[in-house]
């Protein structure tokens, strides 16, 4: 019986598709320290090509448990923990005032998260599933596709401990980067 469930498609407007919905809410809400995760990550790889110095990777609020550090050769350590698991940054010293290496780190979280995005839309869309593996789909994508949108908006995100003004997004540092402020 359970199995036959399992190949029934899901229709997310009737009340056979309400749990589904709700299912994938929980499972953005799961997802989001990994999407930050990854996130970060792609500044981490751009600033290991472009920078000299060590590279630390931050996700989630430091210092409470569970959390966990892990090192990647001598240059790259990373410090997660999983409560407040959207809040991410990504530490790396430009040896130089170099503007193209600065602004290829701070694009390429975007573009990882982006490209997450879109191999998730490509299996949703474009393969068949069954609706567990669809319900994955679905709230891997709208994951994904709103760290996306958080990103690459000109804004200051939510305050953190780190940050105490709120931190800058992506969008916002590649604006300032691009168009700096007129010095007094």
């Amino acid at each position: 019986m359970f199995l036959i469930l399992l190949t029934i498609p899901i229709d997310p407007f009737s009340i056979h598709g309400f749990p589904w919905v709700l299912i994938a809410l929980w499972n953005i809400w799961l997802f989001q320290p990994v999407v930050t995760f990854f996130h970060e990550l792609g500044h981490a790889w751009a600033a290991l090509l472009f920078t000299r110095e060590k590279v630390s990777l931050h996700i989630g609020q430091q210092n409470l448990s569970p959390s966990f550090s892990f090192c990647f050769g001598k240059r790259f350590l990373a410090n997660v923990s999983l409560r407040k698991g959207k809040w991410g940054y990504t530490q790396y010293q430009l040896e130089e005032e170099s503007i193209w290496g600065h602004l290829l780190i701070l694009l390429s979280g975007p573009l990882m998260t982006l490209l997450l995005t879109c191999l998730a839309g490509y299996f949703l869309f474009f393969t068949a599933n069954n609706p567990v593996l669809e319900n994955v789909l679905i709230s891997w994508f709208c994951a994904n596709f709103l760290t996306f949108i958080r990103a690459v908006l000109p804004m200051r995100m939510q305050p953190t401990p780190s940050f105490p003004e709120g931190p800058p997004s992506d969008g916002l540092q590649i604006c300032n980067l691009l168009f700096p402020s007129p010095k007094s």
